[in-house]
């Protein structure tokens, strides 16, 4: 994994808020997973046009049971208050199983946590 966060206090808060994100997605808690999200967040899922904060709501709420998530970072880097992260996930709802990549950009608030600003995920399997 390649740094150049100012720290490790950067990196370790960034994964918190990501094991946050990935648990909350397990629990079906959709109301704490979008608190993972900057007011200004941005999501862009596959064979979608992106998604603002009140279309994003409107589509977890109605995403299917998930019974198993996990991402895996590959790569966390940035300056300031800015970072990115590539990564990869699998992921089982409604029976389907599913992995790929994903994008993450997130933006530290002026309280100092970070939130994700911009998350883009694509399947590896095909259409």
């Amino acid at each position: 994994m390649t740094q150049i966060l100012n720290g490790l206090g950067a990196l370790a808060a960034i994964a918190t808020v990501r094991e946050r994100f990935a648990s909350t997605i397990l629990a079906g808690d959709w109301d704490a997973h979008l608190q993972c999200d900057d007011p200004e967040e941005v999501t862009m899922p596959p064979h979608m046009p992106p998604l603002d904060a009140a279309a994003h709501r409107a589509f977890v709420l109605q995403y299917p049971k998930v019974t198993a998530f996990r991402m895996t970072a590959l790569n966390v880097n940035g300056r300031g208050d800015l970072a990115y992260e590539h990564g990869s996930y699998d992921i089982t709802a409604a029976g389907v199983a599913d992995q790929g990549s994903y994008l993450a950009v997130w933006r530290q608030q002026p309280d100092g946590a970070w939130k994700v600003l911009r998350f883009m995920w694509n399947t590896d399997l095909p259409r």
